[in-house]
């Protein structure tokens, strides 16, 4: 019983349990180490370590072909039938751009390979987003009364005037409550998330009532978006002070990361 019990502790031999799970499960059940709803749990727990580790060498196998050849032409085209390849070789779902990304900048980091500028460009999401250079934000302030009464302009309750909860942009800022630096900082996690770059970025502030907010609101508004350009860790990180000024958030702005 013993060895069988010392096996579930020995991280050094994960890849062993991986291997061996459904033997080891059955001598924990024939000794009656654990019990069984223990046994099914430490089941699970190893299927997902496996399913976790296959999906990474799969990953790593199609970065490593791209590594080896990426064609001049037609390079999306190729990339798909290399991921259908490596599907069909691994006996698993395609992985999104956004999955064989993250391993690679894991890769990338604990230098088992160099950046390579021509993987990162074909694992881009949408890559006309930046393609000139330039991340695009919106940012939508709250819901506020307006004082026109414009027949075509949209009104939809708790929305921003002209806009409406269906559009992208909208439905981010419903997500982070209309919070300004929340909304910039979830977009810039977003677009770094899916390859691209954010150091240069173009700001829109969306909401049709802007002038006619208070100017402490506007104020506040524009200073949270570009605390988060400045400072942007996670959504929930802040670490600039609250009482820095536009001005002094605008000159920090010149040396920022985004």
């Amino acid at each position: 019983m013993f060895p069988v019990y010392t096996i579930f502790y020995q991280k050094s031999i994960k890849n062993f349990l991986i291997k061996y799970t459904s033997t080891i499960i059955l001598n924990l059940s024939e000794y009656n180490i654990f019990s069984t709803s223990r046994i099914l749990e430490l089941s699970s727990e190893m299927l997902t370590l496996k399913l976790l580790n296959d999906k990474t060498m799969i990953n790593e196998y199609i970065i490593n072909q791209l590594l080896k050849k990426i064609p001049v032409k037609n390079q999306n085209e190729y990339f798909l039938k290399l991921k259908r390849k490596a599907s069909k070789k691994f006996g698993l779902q395609n992985p999104t751009n956004i999955e064989v990304l993250e391993v690679y900048r894991k890769m990338v980091k604990s230098k088992k390979i160099r950046p390579n500028e021509n993987i990162e460009n074909i694992l881009i999401t949408k890559n006309i987003r930046t393609l000139s250079g330039v991340a695009v934000i919106a940012v939508l302030t709250k819901p506020y009364a307006c004082p026109g009464t414009c027949v075509y302009c949209p009104t939809e309750k708790d929305m921003p005037k002209s806009y409406l909860s269906n559009e992208p942009a909208v439905m981010r800022a419903i997500l982070t409550d209309f919070h300004p630096y929340k909304q910039v900082a979830a977009r810039i996690k977003s677009l770094e998330t899916t390859g691209h770059k954010t150091d240069k970025i173009e700001l829109i502030i969306m909401g049709g009532t802007f002038s006619y907010f208070p100017k402490q609101y506007q104020t506040w508004f524009v200073k949270e978006c570009f605390r988060a350009c400045n400072d942007i860790v996670t959504v929930e990180t802040r670490h600039c002070l609250v009482s820095t000024t536009l001005q002094q958030l605008q000159k920090l702005n010149e040396k920022s990361k985004h």
